[in-house]
């Protein structure tokens, strides 16, 4: 049972990374305002308390899978927990309360290197869904990474509409040579970006969509996971790989909807996310 708070704002972003081989804790640099009348994925930012103020913070992203499921980053959490203990904060914009936190799970014992987490809520998202992408399927050309964290590298200051930034797949050869030879990139991951643009610090959990099919149009193909620095030039963002964990994310939604006999006591503490926006 769930004895934790915190409060999820959904709106119009997508994915998130991270500074110096941090977390995407991150915004996006050198992006662009999301245009109201395209049409994008419900994405979630994710509020705690903050301790010097009491006010709610965005902290880190997500993006709606499913009717009941949100994908964000598994390192939002520390300790495989939600963060702080929070209160309810009523707003004038709609909530749907989370019942479930579902890491990837560890594999032989040992610690999952899967920066992948997924909360289920109580009453259905009303908004558009991403777009998993099919078996096989290799993120390739210009994506686009969107988000709602900070858009100065030296300034923690967080825009209040979704901003987005196109940026190109990048070879894993290359990138691991732009990383340098102490930090190793992961199984599951791919890169993208180098340019001028990137995610930061707020953008964990955030979407990567990048072009499927004709008839797909675009899939979730990567969540913003981590980086060295923000928007270094040659240096790409880290992504963990969601046709990697494909399977994964499918049976553990399949077998939710199978077993929705689950209750969550009336009064007990929980997980709240809050809808921003979205397009349908």
């Amino acid at each position: 049972m769930m004895h934790w708070k915190a409060f999820l704002l959904l709106s119009l972003s997508c994915v998130y990374a991270k500074a110096t081989y941090i977390q995407r804790d991150r915004r996006i640099i050198n992006g662009h305002p999301m245009p109201t009348d395209v049409s994008h994925p419900a994405n979630v930012s994710l509020k705690k308390r903050s301790v010097p103020d009491s006010q709610f913070r965005h902290f880190c992203g997500g993006v709606v899978i499913h009717a009941t499921w949100v994908l964000t980053a598994a390192h939002c959490f520390p300790g495989r927990r939600l963060p702080v203990p929070l209160k309810l904060q009523v707003e004038s914009v709609d909530r749907y309360r989370v019942k479930e936190l579902v890491l990837y799970p560890r594999q032989n014992g040992r610690k999952s290197t899967a920066d992948l987490a997924l909360l289920r809520t109580l009453q259905v998202i009303q908004g558009s869904l991403a777009h998993l992408p099919p078996p096989g399927y290799k993120p390739r050309g210009e994506c686009q990474v969107c988000g709602l964290g900070t858009l100065d590298p030296l300034r923690h200051v967080f825009p209040k509409t979704l901003h987005c930034a196109t940026v190109p797949v990048s070879q894993r050869g290359v990138c691991q040579q732009a990383l340098g030879p102490y930090i190793m990139l992961q199984p599951g991951t791919f890169c993208a970006g180098g340019d001028d643009a990137d995610a930061c610090v707020g953008d964990s959990g955030s979407s990567l969509l990048c072009q499927g099919s004709e008839k797909q149009g675009q899939v979730l193909a990567g969540v913003v996971s981590w980086g060295r620095g923000c928007a270094v030039k040659g240096v790409p963002g880290i992504y963990t790989d969601i046709t990697v964990y494909r399977k994964w994310l499918l049976s553990t939604i399949s077998e939710s909807v199978a077993s929705e006999s689950a209750v969550v006591e009336e009064g007990t503490p929980a997980l709240y996310i809050h809808v921003l926006g979205s397009t349908k």
